[in-house]
């Protein structure tokens, strides 16, 4: 980590060790989910005080005055989240005093138990008064001010009635409540260093979310940045390269015209390179136009049966080179509203994908309607995939391994540029596949394509 990062770091510590609105929100919001349990808690108690005490109303008016300030205390919880960002300060005093009342109300069972209850009373009002703070402790942790107002009572009532035992009333010795006072105050103090040790460790968490976050921000607009530059370049890095093509090509006529072969089969290098580097800056720029946002769309009637077959007499020379057969089966009388050219482009690189992964075997076309969807079924005999392989199979730059790319060649954009390209038009790209026995790759196109947006 950088002094930069450190500094960062320590400021949005620092932010979160004060007192903002926030922390006050993260105290209502826990309040408001936890007041169904305190109430019931509270019943437990006032049966214990009954239990105990041998009294009725005394318990009953502490159980009344709970819930009343339980009451209260939600009231104050929900004007404070309902509370707009410019009147917060209103609802925080108003939550730092219900709160604390809460606190002081509740506190008042346990000095009923000291007092009148017993040995049993005793024991009961010791661990109901160390959970009442494991509770602030886990409730309140976002606010030090909400929790030191809180926690007071509680840690009064268990340090008070052992000193005044051992002081006053002389129920226990003198070496008796030192023992009891030291007990206490070693739970106390352990309680506050847990305390501290929970703020510490929250405060590095939220610290290290805020700078994750600040960090997604900024990849988000670093990538944002690159594909605007990629979208709007697309005709300055297109243009010398066809020239390139364009004049390799024409090279390659007057050499072959002029009886020197070998000057043009190295024109004929060079124009081969140079559609294949055409190929791969063809697929950085369109999904750089689909991340941009800039990938038009024209939505027309299309026959989709003129469509597979330009696309299929395309591929055919490649497939044919690489030793396969290709059967193509296409369901009658398949129009649709779609776009023509994206329907091709889609077809076009799964054809070329079971291609590029098949040598002497089988390549499929199925096209049927299924329903309001246009179902094209792309199979081939190829080298298949594992389930490892299948799930980063559409991600951009990656192929099925990285033995794939060397082997292969390619971006590994093709199949992540298809897929959205078919989302875009209201359908999607699946693929079924298993390890040397081929794979079958389905193109799903709504029928009446919608509308594009960028959320699709």
């Amino acid at each position: 980590m950088t002094l930069c990062d450190s500094s960062r770091m320590s400021r949005v510590e620092a932010d979160h060790t004060r007192d903002a609105p926030d922390a006050f929100l993260a105290v209502a919001e826990a309040r408001r989910d936890t007041l169904g349990t305190r109430i019931g808690l509270a019943a437990v108690l006032l049966l214990f005080c009954i239990l105990f005490t041998g009294e009725v109303w005394l318990p009953l008016g502490w159980f009344a005055a709970v819930v009343v300030t339980q009451l209260a205390d939600r009231a104050a919880v929900d004007a404070l989240l309902s509370a707009g960002p410019g009147r917060r300060s209103v609802g925080v005093h108003y939550l730092t005093a219900s709160t604390t009342i809460a606190a002081v109300v509740w506190s008042l069972a346990f000095l009923m138990l000291w007092s009148m209850g017993g040995a049993s009373g005793k024991v009961v009002a010791t661990m109901s008064c160390a959970g009442s703070m494991l509770h602030v402790a886990v409730v309140c942790y976002h606010s030090p001010r909400l929790f030191w107002l809180m926690i007071s009572p509680y840690a009064f009532m268990l340090v008070g009635p052992i000193v005044v035992m051992s002081t006053l009333t002389g129920d226990v010795s003198p070496i008796a409540g030192i023992g009891l006072l030291a007990a206490v105050l070693g739970f106390i103090a352990n309680f506050f260093a847990s305390y501290k040790q929970l703020r510490r460790m929250t405060e590095r968490v939220e610290a290290a979310r805020a700078e994750a976050e600040a960090r997604r921000l900024e990849a988000e607009q670093a990538n944002t940045a690159k594909s605007d530059f990629l979208a709007t370049m697309s005709h300055e890095l297109r243009t010398p390269l066809n020239a390139v093509i364009g004049y390799s090509e024409i090279l390659e006529e007057e050499l072959a015209a002029g009886g020197s072969e070998v000057s043009a089969s190295d024109a004929r290098r060079i124009r081969s390179a140079g559609r294949h580097l055409l190929s791969l800056i063809n697929d950085i720029l369109d999904l750089s136009k689909i991340e941009a946002g800039r990938f038009n769309v024209t939505i027309a009637t299309v026959d989709i049966r003129t469509a597979v077959d330009d696309v299929v007499s395309t591929m055919r020379p490649a497939i044919l080179a690489n030793g396969n057969r290709l059967a193509v089966h296409c369901d009658d009388a398949l129009p649709c509203e779609t776009d023509e050219i994206l329907v091709r482009q889609c077809l076009l690189n799964l054809l070329s994908n079971a291609n590029k992964f098949t040598s002497n075997g089988d390549l499929g076309l199925r096209v049927t309607r299924d329903g309001a969807m246009l179902r094209l079924d792309v199979s081939d005999t190829g080298i298949g995939m594992t389930a490892a392989q299948i799930s980063n199979l559409f991600r951009p730059f990656v192929q099925a391994d990285a033995s794939m790319t060397r082997k292969y060649g390619g971006t590994g954009l093709g199949l992540a540029i298809t897929r959205r390209l078919a989302r875009m038009l209201g359908g999607d790209v699946t693929v079924t596949s298993a390890p040397g026995a081929g794979s079958v790759f389905t193109l799903t196109i709504a029928v009446d394509a919608p509308a594009f947006s960028m959320a699709a």
